[in-house]
C-alpha cells in the first residue's frame, strides 16, 4: 500500500507540474472530477447499510465540511509549489510531514515504537541524505 501511494502521489505531482492550469482552477477541475466518485461512495454506504450522515451530529457535520475546505488551502500550496520547485526538493519535502507525524506519535503521544519501524526510520532518512548529498555535489560550481 505504501508504494501505492507513493507512486500515485508522484504522478499526481507530475501532472500537476505539467498541468496547463493553474493552482486553483486545477484544484476546481479536481474538485469536480471527484466529487462524482465521492457521491458514488456515500450511495453505496448507505445501501449497504452503513450510513454515514445519519450517524454523525449536525455540529460533526459542519465540523467534517469546515475541515474540507480548510484542507483546500495546503492542495493549493501544493499545486502551487509543485510547478515553482524542483521535482526532486519537492519529492525530499514529502519526508517532512510524515517524520512530524512519526516524532509526534513516539514522543508527545509516548506510542510504542518497534525496533523494525526505528531501523526503517532510519534507513528511509538513510536514503534520503544520501540523495540530497548526490544532488549536492553534482551541483554545478558557481565561478
Amino acid at each position: 500500500i505504501g508504494l501505492l501511494l507513493a507512486g500515485s502521489f508522484a504522478l499526481y505531482g507530475l501532472a500537476r507540474r505539467r498541468s496547463p492550469l493553474g493552482s486553483l482552477p486545477g484544484l476546481a477541475v479536481e474538485t469536480v472530477v471527484g466529487i462524482p466518485v465521492a457521491v458514488l461512495y456515500l450511495i453505496w454506504t448507505q445501501q449497504s447499510g452503513m450510513p454515514i450522515w445519519g450517524m454523525a451530529s449536525a455540529h460533526d457535520l459542519l465540523l467534517i465540511v469546515g475541515l474540507g475546505i480548510i484542507t483546500t488551502i495546503p492542495l493549493l500550496g501544493f499545486a502551487h509549489g509543485a510547478r515553482q520547485l524542483p521535482f526532486a526538493l519537492l519529492g525530499v519535502l514529502q519526508f517532512l510531514a510524515p517524520t512530524g507525524q512519526f516524532m509526534v506519535g513516539a514522543f508527545v503521544y509516548h506510542e510504542p515504537v518497534s525496533a523494525a519501524s526505528l531501523v526503517s526510520f532510519g534507513l528511509i532518512w538513510l536514503g534520503v541524505l544520501l540523495f540530497c548529498s548526490d544532488l549536492w555535489l553534482r551541483k554545478p560550481s558557481r565561478a
